[in-house]
């Protein structure tokens, strides 16, 4: 089935005589069949959202928070930090997942968070973080934190 449907839309192209960035819509959306098809046969792919486990340890889970933290020169909201941490973890092979799995949309499990909160909230109560409640001041609606700095 790939290759037919990988037939049909290099056979559109070359007909039509077009170059592969300037396809009509109708070629774009056969391509775009083709990767669709392409993906579904290559992977196990689960649909919505799939919590995931992250297997750093407390202190490493803790270090790229706050270093995280510490490289914005703005707030950083909450949302911002998980989708950090499991990227960096996909990046360094520390989820908890099959690798033959593909996900729609990915999030962190319960667990994790919970981590993450004790984190914000350690570094909260250690005099270095601050929970800015200005939301005005960002895009998103989120909880986001902003380093205390010593001249403000």
């Amino acid at each position: 089935m790939i290759n037919d449907v990988r037939s049909t839309v290099f056979a559109k192209i070359l007909k039509k005589g077009e170059s592969c960035l300037m396809m009509t819509m109708e070629t774009l959306s056969l391509v775009r069949l083709f990767i669709s098809i392409k993906t579904i046969c290559v992977m196990n792919m689960k649909l919505g959202t799939t919590a995931l486990h992250v297997t750093y340890s407390d202190v490493e889970l803790r270090e790229r928070v706050l270093g995280y933290i510490d490289r914005s020169n703005d707030g950083i909201g909450f949302k911002d930090i998980c989708t950090y941490i499991l990227t960096d973890a996909r990046a360094e092979n520390k989820l908890d997942a099959p690798e033959s799995n593909g996900y729609e949309w990915e999030a962190l499990d319960r667990k994790d968070v919970l981590r993450i909160d004790r984190i914000l909230w350690q570094a909260i109560l250690d005099g270095k973080l601050m929970i800015d409640f200005d939301a005005s001041n960002y895009d998103a609606v989120d909880t986001y934190f902003v380093k205390i700095l010593d001249n403000v």
